[in-house]
């Protein structure tokens, strides 16, 4: 199934990025760069609706791999929208948001 990314409405507001399992790093990182092409498109805030109740097991690895992701490198990224997250999932975005507020940075996100 994997890693898909597409706007999510005509004005271009929000991007809907879904995981299915199986899923794999390769198909994250095209999503990611599409994302990263979809942002870089428009001049306004675009929120990134994550759809993860479908993605099956995270691997270990995810936290570190995903901190990478848009936050430094997008100014128009508006707020994550985890929709359907695990537990489990929550507690570690919650953590890293910690850190990473720590080390300065800003990370607007809520789950659904």
């Amino acid at each position: 199934m994997g890693v898909s990314a597409q706007w999510q409405d005509m004005e271009k507001q929000a991007i809907q990025m879904t995981f299915c399992a199986p899923w794999t790093w390769a198909e994250y990182e095209r999503a990611s760069t599409d994302i990263t092409t979809m942002l870089a498109s428009v001049q306004h805030r675009v929120d990134i609706h994550i759809h993860m109740a479908k993605a099956g097991v995270l691997p270990t690895d995810s936290m570190f791999r995903l901190r990478e992701s848009y936050a430094d490198l997008t100014p128009n990224l508006g707020e994550y929208v985890f929709i359907g997250a695990p537990d489990e999932f929550k507690s570690m975005m919650r953590v890293t948001d910690r850190y990473y507020t720590a080390l300065g940075g800003t990370l607007a996100f809520s789950f659904a």
